[in-house]
């Protein structure tokens, strides 16, 4: 790196209002800031290939885009997975790969599994294409009771939540640590609904 170039962060992408905090951490550590909104790999490449850091939060920076980084050493995810990062291609090129191993949405996440499993175990989706269709019956099968799914079990990622119905109208999920005293996590084999992230 010459000594008149200054080190440029590329956002790839991202969905909030402005990068002020992020702009602010760059340009503080005396690097420059380019924000960009990627859809594509090929919009990665044009905005990121000079780049000697790259962030992103849903643009997949895949092996094409990897390969085109001239200066990148690093690699940094907005979020906790990084499946939309070519990994092996940047383990490969020497960029260290990153992501926001944090607690900030495993309850948002275990939420909306539990809401679409319910939303799956009731048919929802079934029955709202039929009630769209101008269908106004009971469909075969009509569901699972939930009051029937209690003893059914659900995990996530390092946490399990055994479903609790209060009655036949409302659930409440205690949600259980492995690591929590008397913990019994439960057998996947005998589950008949299972949700692993």
């Amino acid at each position: 790196m010459s000594a008149n170039r200054t080190p440029t962060v590329v956002i790839a992408d991202y969905d909030y209002g402005d990068v002020d905090i992020e702009r602010s951490i760059v340009t503080e550590a005396g690097f420059k800031l380019v924000a960009a909104r990627s859809k594509s790999e090929d919009e990665v490449i044009a905005v990121a290939s000079d780049a000697d850091a790259v962030l992103t939060q849903y643009a997949e920076i895949g092996k094409r885009a990897i390969d085109s980084f001239k200066r990148c050493k690093i690699i940094a995810r907005y979020g906790i997975g990084v499946d939309i990062v070519d990994v092996e291609e940047a383990t490969r090129r020497n960029i260290v790969v990153t992501n926001v191993p944090n607690d900030w949405c495993m309850n948002e996440v275990a939420d909306h599994a539990v809401a679409l499993l319910i939303a799956l175990v009731r048919k929802l989706p079934q029955y709202d294409r039929a009630t769209r269709a101008g269908v106004q019956r009971v469909l075969a099968g009509g569901g699972i009771e939930l009051r029937d799914a209690s003893e059914k079990f659900s995990g996530a990622r390092g946490a399990w939540m055994r479903l609790h119905f209060v009655d036949e109208r409302a659930a409440s999920a205690e949600y259980q640590k492995p690591e929590t005293p008397n913990f019994e996590a439960p057998s996947p084999a005998r589950a008949e609904i299972l949700s692993e992230h």
